[in-house]
């Protein structure tokens, strides 16, 4: 096991778990020694890392070789990296499960997104230790999936976005872009997260609708969208003009919020 994997603040750390591993961390990427390009052992590595900076997927810096965490997950997405890819003796994948908790309403100031860790085998909590995309913990050093990484992202990108732009518009964004990338990620959320959803149709179709008034026929427009929830059209009706944003209950004590951007395309 690593005793200094993360220590210190800002420093890079070796991982030695087998002579063949040669990578640190950084909050960046992976980073590997300039000097490999001079040890005879690894002449491999550093032939592929210079592919790598070649195509533009890693930065050469003064004394090391950086491999951003988006470059790495884009090479183990690409087959043609496939054969090349055990050069860079990536630790393996961890089975870690995300759990989502919130703090706050999404109409708050204070909204907050935090982010914890479950033991997919018995759901118990986990403690672990992360820089970057790599976690330590009982498991060992382990290299979050791609799909979590992402989710991570889109955490901090909330929380960022709301020290610049306070707000319940701020919220429900940020809010339904990490739900997306929960549900890829398979990441567990509480009660409240759970039934809240917040979905910005791309596109909206008029549907005609006859009804009677009186005795005289009257041709509506329903507006409908994919996704819509179940009780969306009662809520549109509920308006004479059509609003930027609607909240919407459901049976199952679901709350769905929909935003309408003035410029959304409408079709029939």
């Amino acid at each position: 096991m690593l005793k200094r994997f993360f220590s210190g603040k800002g420093q890079r750390t070796q991982q030695a778990v087998s002579a063949s591993v040669v990578w640190s961390v950084e909050e960046q990427g992976l980073c590997y020694s300039l000097s490999l390009a001079s040890d005879e052992a690894h002449w491999q590595l550093a032939a592929y890392l210079d592919q790598l900076f070649e195509e533009d997927f890693a930065s050469q810096l003064s004394d090391r070789w950086l491999v951003p965490w988006d470059s790495l997950y884009h090479l183990l997405d690409d087959p043609e990296h496939a054969s090349s890819l055990p050069l860079l003796g990536l630790p393996p994948l961890s089975k870690l499960q995300p759990q989502l908790a919130s703090q706050g309403s999404l109409a708050e100031a204070g909204f907050k997104v935090f982010q914890t860790w479950r033991d997919p085998a018995n759901g118990a909590s986990v403690e672990v230790q992360r820089r970057g995309a790599v976690v330590e913990g009982a498991a060992g050093v382990e290299l979050l999936p791609g799909a979590v990484w992402e989710l991570l992202q889109a955490v901090r990108a909330l929380h960022a976005t709301q020290q610049e732009s306070p707000g319940e518009m701020t919220n429900q964004l940020g809010w339904s872009n990490i739900r997306k990338l929960a549900k890829r990620a398979g990441a567990g959320m509480d009660g409240f997260l759970d039934k809240t959803v917040v979905v910005k149709p791309q596109s909206l179709k008029l549907n005609p609708r006859k009804k009677m008034v009186g005795t005289t026929p009257v041709i509506e427009l329903d507006v409908a969208f994919d996704g819509q929830p179940s009780n969306w059209l009662a809520s549109f009706d509920a308006y004479k003009q059509v609003q930027d944003s609607y909240r919407v209950p459901s049976e199952d004590g679901s709350v769905t919020h929909v935003l309408i951007e003035p410029e959304v395309p409408v079709g029939l």
